[in-house]
């Protein structure tokens, strides 16, 4: 008897062969179903990496920005009572706001190639940083809570981290996205650099 015509409880070896080929099929294509979606969740991770350490930077600053309220509000209620509170929030709010505001310039100018802007804008962030440092001090001092520093301070420079680490991930973004764009730059001008004869053997320059 062939071996096509072996029945293998109601089923011939064809039909087997066939039905072992068919699951195969379907475990290929479940690996290559979670091949991609791993594939799309990291490289969306990836694309929103730069909004997660702009969103980590601001709230690091907003929350050592409102400590910093409570402390200037404690010193200012004190010898301006009238307008105490009105003055540690502009403080606060505009220290925090120069901060942020230097790192993501300074970001913006060192991604685009302006080296010396972001260099004065990340030493700006730096000197900030600094002042706040030791500001973290003096208020963990006025609080009488000495374990209160290590939370201030790592709120200090967590925002210069993140700010060091934006530079890095647009950078990097920045040297995948500017050779495409001018390899399509290329392929959609390259038309305008060729040669037109003129019908007289002679070759006419293109407008540019």
């Amino acid at each position: 008897m062939p071996a096509s015509e072996i029945n293998l409880g109601g089923m011939q070896s064809d039909d087997w062969q066939m039905l072992i080929y068919n699951f195969t099929n379907m475990q290929n294509s479940d690996l290559k179903e979670q091949d991609y979606w791993a594939t799309s969740a990291q490289q969306f991770l990836t694309d929103i990496s730069p909004i997660l350490i702009i969103l980590s930077f601001g709230a690091s600053l907003f929350a050592f920005g409102v400590l910093k309220y409570n402390y200037l509000a404690d010193l200012f209620s004190e010898k301006l009572p009238s307008i105490g509170l009105i003055v540690a929030v502009m403080v606060s709010v505009v220290s925090e706001l120069l901060r942020f505001g230097f790192g993501l310039a300074g970001v913006r100018d060192l991604v685009r190639g302006n080296k010396w802007n972001g260099i004065l804008g990340i030493g700006a962030s730096v000197i900030l940083s600094i002042y706040d440092h030791f500001e973290a001090g003096r208020m963990a001092a006025h609080w009488g809570n000495e374990e209160l520093w290590y939370v201030l301070v790592f709120l200090v420079w967590v925002a210069l981290v993140a700010e060091i680490r934006l530079i890095m991930t647009m950078s990097e973004k920045r040297a995948l996205i500017v050779p495409l764009k001018e390899e399509e730059d290329l392929g959609n001008g390259h038309d305008r650099f060729k040669p037109k004869w003129n019908g007289q053997g002679n070759r006419t320059p293109n407008p540019v």
